[in-house]
């Protein structure tokens, strides 16, 4: 019985020198994440230890094979050397003491990312009326990039992508709004995305800002309004479109009035106003106008839509004969006129109005001003050729005036 007891005492002893080991375990680290990066270094956070004196940060390239990378006496770290754009594998494990080793207890591995290099050559590569395509050449290491809008001093994420090209839309080729166009590389790790932070680099922008890189964003330009036709001289029409963003040159058709799908004249010019020659007097012709611009990296042509048709001829003068207080006018046809309208004045080339309209090519004047013809009194005359499309009449540019004094 003795020698049972004395076992006992023996045992219970030895346990009492095992229970404060048992007690003061420290329990495995948690919580680690990232919380920050930069090209060479990552910042990392974790929970704290109950007991722990200290914690050894361990890195792996490949989450088998970890060394000490260094020391930190609280909950947080930066751990630096590293290289750009690279993922490594992070375990922390809290120690009392260097000298006891053996207790000692490991977090769960996190993978922690550097901020990759920055992308380089970006450029615009197409364009529509309210979007634009990107592409750029990668950083190593990255895993996706933000490209960003910047306009009123507000960043704008447009979109994330994980390869090297893109589409924007939400632009508006009516407006000259002033932006910039930037993207950042990125790197995914565990618990946190390292990214650019430090601002555009490389970037596209519109309107001239003075910027690194400096490349205008372009948008095929809008569709143009009806082109205003006049005659600075003889058998000469010029041409004026509207101004719209984006356009860098204007792109100008000619027909005859029956054929508008083959085209009588062609002309290509940097020119909101162009004159356009050789034409006669006996037609009606038609004229359409777009606009264009030039992707600024590939030279890529981005015509707007047509615009909608004018019609114009040029007048003829008219041959004017008196007889018997009478002024019997003639004319030349013009080809797809509908009808024609006399104009008369017994003033020199002002006051003129319209006496009659038709389908003819002659007209006999009794009346001018609501008074008959009075002999010896010389008389202007000019006749307008009109030509009709659907609800909308147009009419013959720059019509010559005759005179003839009465008989």
């Amino acid at each position: 019985m003795k020698k049972i007891i004395s076992v006992i005492l023996v045992f219970t002893a030895l346990m009492s020198l095992m229970i404060p080991f048992s007690v003061n375990a420290l329990d495995k680290v948690t919580g680690l994440k990232q919380t920050s990066a930069d090209e060479t270094s990552v910042s990392l956070k974790w929970d704290i230890v109950s007991g722990a004196d200290k914690y050894i940060v361990e890195l792996s390239s490949n989450n088998k094979l970890f060394f000490p990378k260094l020391s930190s006496g609280s909950p947080s770290c930066k751990v630096g050397g590293l290289q750009p754009g690279n993922l490594y594998y992070v375990r922390i494990r809290a120690i009392r003491t260097e000298k006891e080793d053996a207790a000692d207890s490991y977090s769960k591995a996190i993978t922690a990312v550097t901020v990759p290099n920055s992308i380089t050559k970006l450029r615009q590569v197409d364009a529509t009326t309210s979007s634009i395509k990107l592409q750029w050449t990668g950083a190593k290491g990255a895993t996706s990039y933000k490209v960003y809008k910047r306009a009123n001093n507000k960043d704008k994420v447009m979109a994330t992508v994980k390869n090297t090209s893109c589409v924007i839309n939400g632009f508006n080729n009516k407006k000259n709004e002033k932006f910039l166009i930037f993207v950042k590389s990125c790197k995914k790790g565990s618990t946190y995305t390292a990214s650019e932070n430090y601002g555009p680099i490389k970037i596209l922008t519109h309107l001239g800002s003075s910027v690194i890189n400096n490349s205008k964003v372009v948008l095929t330009p809008a569709r143009l309004g009806k082109p205003k036709v006049s005659c600075p001289k003889d058998k000469t029409v010029k041409v004026t479109n509207n101004k719209v963003p984006y356009a860098v040159g204007a792109h100008i058709n000619v027909y005859k009035y029956n054929n508008s799908r083959k085209p009588l004249k062609t002309i290509y010019t940097n020119l909101c106003n162009y004159n356009v020659s050789g034409f006669s007097y006996n037609q009606f012709y038609i004229v359409k106008s777009r606009v264009y611009t030039r992707i600024p990296s590939n030279s890529k042509v981005k015509y707007g839509a047509w615009s909608t048709y004018n019609y114009f001829a040029f007048g003829q003068a008219p041959s004017l004969t008196a007889v018997n207080r009478k002024l019997i006018v003639k004319w030349g046809k013009c080809d797809g006129a509908t009808n024609y309208s006399v104009y008369a004045s017994m003033f020199p080339f002002v006051g003129a109005k319209k006496l009659v309209t038709t389908n003819k090519t002659s007209a006999t004047i009794t009346k001018v001003g609501g008074m008959s013809i009075i002999p010896y009194k010389s008389y202007y005359v000019y006749v307008v050729a009109n030509k009709k499309v659907g609800n909308k009449v147009y009419h013959s540019i720059s019509n010559p005036w005759s005179f003839v004094i009465a008989k």
